[in-house]
């Protein structure tokens, strides 16, 4: 899997480096996980930061699938079954609007 750090930025609000894009000081940390860190303050993070499904220990892909067969009609009930998780999961996932339908 490869990285781009194009549209990375240090999170940390206490670098000198903080919120800046393209400016050098971020660097892939580990490309199996995701992980990207700061030269500057030596923070790391994930390429999820700042979207929806930070934290969520699901691919992003299983998320579009929901929101499309919910489009398309087909029930909660069903979409769980179709998708592989539980009923629960995927209401909670429309209610806190993970999923784009």
């Amino acid at each position: 899997m490869s990285l781009s750090i194009r549209n990375q930025k240090c999170w940390n609000e206490e670098c000198a480096m903080h919120g800046l894009v393209l400016a050098g000081n971020v660097v892939v940390h580990s490309s199996r996980e995701g992980r990207f860190r700061c030269n500057e303050c030596g923070k790391t993070w994930v390429k999820r930061k700042g979207k929806k499904s930070f934290r969520l220990r699901v691919e992003v892909v299983k998320l579009e699938r929901v929101g499309a067969l919910i489009q398309e009609g087909v029930s909660l009930r069903k979409t769980a079954e179709f998708v592989g998780v539980s009923f629960s999961t995927v209401k909670r996932w429309k209610k806190n609007s993970l999923i784009n339908i």
